[in-house]
């Protein structure tokens, strides 16, 4: 939130967190529908083995069950979340574990819904 002096709210801003892939199964649709963005981490064979990160912008969401959910990206990458496994599955087909039990080695954001935005005039009182 971005206020004058006199404590007027000029306008406000996005709020991002980050939380743990398991998570994921405690929204419903219409919470689940706001994660934008998916960062995960995986041993890549095309980089030696070293373990790299991603980040997937996420433009489709599908609860399969209670359990079970898929999420998929721009480019076709998709994460499936089961209880608290996750992979990632590569637009070729390849699948790679992924842990899902940590935001510190995979992580959704979710970008909330905007509530205020427009500018308001201070709060001005009058005294007599």
């Amino acid at each position: 939130m971005l206020a004058d002096n006199d404590g007027g709210v000029l306008t406000t801003g996005d709020a991002y967190a980050n939380a743990p892939l398991y998570a994921l199964h405690a929204m419903d649709m219409e919470r689940l529908s706001l994660v934008r963005q998916v960062t995960v981490s995986y041993n890549n064979a095309e980089f030696s083995g070293k373990r790299v990160q991603h980040s997937l912008a996420i433009v489709q969401h599908m609860r399969v069950d209670v359990s079970n959910l898929v999420l998929t990206d721009t480019l076709g990458f998709q994460v499936e979340v089961h209880g608290f496994t996750a992979q990632l599955i590569k637009p070729n087909g390849e699948k790679l574990p992924l842990c899902a039990a940590s935001a510190s080695c995979a992580s959704y954001q979710v970008k909330p819904r905007r509530f205020l935005t427009q500018t308001h005039p201070p709060y001005v009182s009058s005294s007599r």
